[in-house]
């Protein structure tokens, strides 16, 4: 019953550099549907949750839930546009407060829409550009410049607006913020407006000088080429082909008794095990005495990867989950997702009936759920894992057994997601009828053998909050590495908060 971890996130299909983001008409936002197909559809979709979400209530209690169901619905008594449709059933899935329940435009979307021509980011409370891809090629407006506004309204409120919408488990405060950060340009179309040019007032870099700009908005394409050929992201971009060229699992050494092992994803589950071995037998036969485990940005992928590492770092038999189960062995609204009916004939013989109504993915199906042993080549010097808001799924994962065992020092920002576990696994993928949006639901609960003491509706919380600022952003210093590098050489700080 596995899969890998499937973004079908908005995430995803909004990022600009990426072809396959959503849209084929501009104007469908502005299309009105009737009333009762909008109700209709909210109606399937509560009743698909209710019957197969695993977590539905972990973070919202159910009459809260409910009423919200109630309240959106009377909300589309008469006849409105697509996109207030949209930023109802945005505004109802967050409050699910699951990662990997999402709301997702219609297929083929990416060939018409146009979008903000700037890369965001967000440090301290400030928004920044890191990419100036304006179809005029303005060379005024260098990646660092601080956004003000945009078409007269401050970026505060902006920020605010979308944050109400964004899908992030639990309390994730760093997750929320690498959401917005990694997808603005999307967001800000499907929930603000969508112009076709932008007033931006901004605050240059390094001069702070204030600057007005009008820049029309741009389609994928156009963003991709325009962020390639201007001359003002050179730097930047060429830093990134860099990056994009080495492996994305690799062991590199700082010197004789420190190595850093970068994991940008969990996404072969077939190599990298293989690549696990070798790299912590390397550790051994060097005698290393220092390991820096580096998943920042890593977004998750196959279970499997995330308890296979951590194997590497325990020394006796460790759990990891502690329990993965389901709420349903059938999916009564087949017709509508993208599920077979062969696949769902299957569940039953992978479930074992827990006589609460739920179901438990059987042990033998499942390796996670055993104790997990330590490997021959388990690393026993000291460890540091180095996170932000990106390290989500799979890679919260492992950092919550990690923090939760002791087994490392954790520095950087807290997991996108959460501590205690999340719902993923296998996913049925919704098909609303008449809008053609679609709703990702996962059908599996995670609940990972953490205890009850650690911060359970948050995401790991680092050792050591480190926090770049733009000016090391843009200068390409990587703050966190450095911090942990500084640990290794001169021991703790005295109390443990943060850097920046």
């Amino acid at each position: 019953m596995k899969r890998p971890i499937l973004y079908l996130a908005l995430g995803l299909l909004l990022r600009i550099t990426n072809s396959s983001i959503a849209q084929s008409d501009p104007l469908s936002l502005t299309k009105t549907f009737p009333a009762a197909q909008y109700q209709e559809e909210v109606s399937l979709l509560r009743k698909a949750l209710e019957e197969s979400h695993p977590g539905l209530y972990r973070y919202t209690p159910k009459h809260a839930l409910d009423s919200l169901f109630d309240h959106t619905t009377a909300q589309l008594a008469t006849d409105k546009p697509l996109g207030v449709y949209y930023r109802l059933l945005a505004t109802l899935l967050a409050t699910v407060r699951c990662a990997h329940t999402q709301l997702a435009p219609p297929p083929k979307w990416d060939q018409t829409i146009r979008v903000l021509p700037y890369n965001i980011l967000f440090i301290n409370g400030k928004t920044y550009i890191t990419v100036n891809a304006t179809s005029h090629q303005d060379t005024l407006l260098i990646p660092g410049s601080e956004v003000i506004s945009i078409n007269g309204k401050p970026i505060e409120g902006i920020r605010e607006q979308i944050k109400r919408h964004l899908f992030v488990d639990g309390y994730s405060q760093a997750g929320r913020e690498a959401a917005l950060s990694k997808n603005f340009g999307g967001y800000y179309y499907l929930l603000v407006e969508q112009p076709d040019s932008f007033v931006v007032e901004m605050r240059r870099y390094r001069t702070g000088e204030l600057v007005r700009q009008n820049v029309a908005a741009v389609t994928a394409s156009d963003w991709l080429k325009n962020a390639q050929t201007n001359p003002v992201n050179k730097v930047l971009w060429d830093r990134w082909r860099a990056l994009q060229k080495k492996e994305s699992v690799r062991l590199e050494w700082t010197d004789t008794q420190t190595a850093v092992l970068t994991i940008r994803g969990f996404g072969d589950n077939k190599k990298d095990p293989k690549l696990y071995q070798q790299f912590f037998r390397e550790l051994q036969n060097k005698k290393a005495k220092n390991l820096i485990i580096n998943l920042r940005d890593n977004t998750g992928g196959w279970d499997k990867l995330g308890y296979e590492l951590f194997s590497y770092l325990i020394d006796k038999p460790t759990r990891y989950y502690d329990s993965l189960t389901t709420v349903t062995n059938t999916i009564p609204y087949l017709k509508y997702t993208d599920l077979d009916e062969k696949f769902v004939k299957s569940l039953p013989k992978y479930l074992l009936p827990l006589g609460n109504g739920r179901f438990s993915l059987k042990a033998k199906d499942e390796p996670g759920l055993a104790l997990q042993q330590p490997r021959p080549e388990r690393f026993s010097g000291q460890v540091y894992v180095l996170m932000n808001g990106m390290s989500a799924s799979t890679t919260a994962e492992f950092t919550a057994a990690a923090h939760a065992n002791q087994l490392a020092t954790f520095v950087g920002q807290e997991t996108g997601g959460a501590y205690q576990g999340g719902h993923s696994g296998e996913f049925a993928v919704l098909t609303l009828p008449h809008t053609k949006l679609r709703v990702s639901i996962p059908l599996v609960r995670y609940k990972m053998a953490v205890g009850t003491s650690g911060p359970l509706q948050r995401g790991t919380l680092p050792d050591y909050t480190v926090q770049p600022t733009i000016e090391e952003a843009i200068d390409g210093i990587d703050t966190v590495m450095n911090f942990a590098l500084e640990l290794i050489r001169n021991g703790p700080t005295t109390g443990k908060e943060s850097q920046k």
